[in-house]
């Protein structure tokens, strides 16, 4: 069996710092499993000036507390979405492919890579570096590139762009020895394009896996205890919260759960609060105080990932939302939504999504409509729900995250290894 196994993801060292997330979870239970993981992922932080490690060298090894090794390696700092990150992704990937075989020749090749693409030049990179030490290279895809640049109007499908992009997508796919999708529908896409191999394509279905993004249902737990959080709003008895935790981004269309709760001002004790960050963050409080909702229309201070447990535990709706594109046919695969179930609480969704994980094991509700009166609706079908009724729907979430721990997920992955 194979057991040293090498996982890459640029923005894997986030992770390690939070001791949590997809990859840190992965690695641990691999390492717990009998394997011998090493995680590489890039030194330099997203949207940042600085480096996760004061290093001057290309690379070093650092270790978590269960001695999982981490390799962080240099690149460049970058802002925004603009040329940097480009030249970020681009040096990273570089580095990467030399520090590869400066590893392997102090510590030992790898018996199999997994690389995970939040852009592909990490899987491109993954592939490259398995065929030179020849052994099987399990490529991760979280986000459809470029479908969801197309989707969200960056690039225009049919141009010379956008071809080429949808070209290197189906290369990636047909050199990976095997393909894992976080979102359940990834076969489909891949019929809807003609690669599969029914449709004259090269890429064998097979060989193309599910492992969707979870929670570590143990940590969770744990923090919820350790890492308790006072809230005002939450700790008043006579507030109904609609939580919401993640970006505040122009993607994200916060404004929709504003303009939502305009059709809820009857609702005295109903509230929207939001933790989390990003550049919408001031025009949205502008335009909640110019509405008079500012005091339902709450943004919380930044916390850790740790306090996000106990906030949760708390809510009375866990709100998943975000912009509805195309992508969403294929199913979501957000980290929130497994922390959400995970919490016992209500998931509202205001997405229709195909492959719903909330609609196939009955664990949530999705908005009946794409607007915001569709999305109040759902949000007062809950609050008018009995104690009783709206406990029921958050034991259904509690038990169907625990198909998604990662001590579940992990065994997927090395059920795929072992095929390979």
């Amino acid at each position: 069996m194979r057991k040293r196994v090498w996982i890459m993801n640029h923005y894997v060292m986030n992770q390690y710092f939070n001791r949590g997330g997809r990859h840190y979870w992965i690695a641990e239970q691999l390492k717990q499993d009998g394997f011998e993981p090493v995680v590489f992922g890039c030194n330099a932080k997203q949207d940042a000036d600085e480096d996760f490690f004061q290093s001057r060298l290309k690379w070093h090894v650092e270790r978590s507390p269960s001695g999982v090794p981490y390799v962080p390696i240099r690149s460049i700092h970058y802002k925004g979405n603009g040329i940097s990150r480009i030249e970020n992704m681009l040096l990273f990937t570089m580095n990467l492919l030399s520090v590869a075989k400066e590893y392997a020749k102090e510590f030992g090749p790898p018996e199999v890579v997994y690389a995970s693409s939040v852009h592909p030049l990490t899987v491109f990179a993954g592939e490259k570096i398995a065929r030179h030490f020849k052994v099987p290279c399990i490529g991760e895809v979280r986000d459809l590139w470029p479908e969801t640049l197309v989707a969200y109007g960056a690039v225009k499908g049919n141009s010379p762009v956008g071809k080429l992009l949808y070209a290197g997508e189906k290369l990636m796919y047909r050199r990976a020895d095997a393909m894992v999708f976080t979102m359940e529908g990834a076969p489909d896409y891949i019929r809807e394009h003609g690669w599969d191999r029914e449709h004259g394509g090269p890429i064998d279905l097979n060989r193309v896996y599910n492992i969707n993004n979870g929670v570590d249902l143990e940590a969770f737990d744990r923090n919820i205890r350790e890492f308790p959080y006072p809230d005002p709003d939450l700790d008043d008895p006579d507030s109904f919260c609609a939580v919401y935790t993640g970006a505040v981004r122009r993607a994200n269309n916060l404004g929709l759960l504003l303009d939502a709760l305009e059709y809820l001002r009857d609702l005295e004790n109903f509230k929207i609060l939001i933790w989390g960050r990003g550049y919408e963050i001031e025009p949205l409080k502008k335009k909640a105080a110019e509405r008079g909702l500012s005091d339902r229309f709450v943004f919380k201070p930044f916390v850790n990932k740790q306090y996000i447990p106990s906030i949760l535990s708390k809510a009375d709706i866990c709100l998943m939302h975000w912009e509805r594109s195309s992508v969403n046919n294929y199913g979501y695969d957000y980290n929130k939504l497994f922390e959400y179930m995970a919490a016992g609480k209500v998931v509202f969704s205001t997405i229709q999504s195909g492959h719903s994980l909330l609609v196939n094991k009955n664990c949530g509700i999705e908005t009946d409509g794409p607007t915001p009166k569709d999305f109040a609706d759902g949000m007062r079908r809950i609050y008018n729900m009995s104690p009783e009724e709206r406990a029921d729907w958050g034991r259904r979430a509690r038990i169907a995250s625990a198909d998604y721990d990662f001590r579940v997920q992990t065994k997927v992955l090395e059920h795929i290894i072992e095929t390979l």
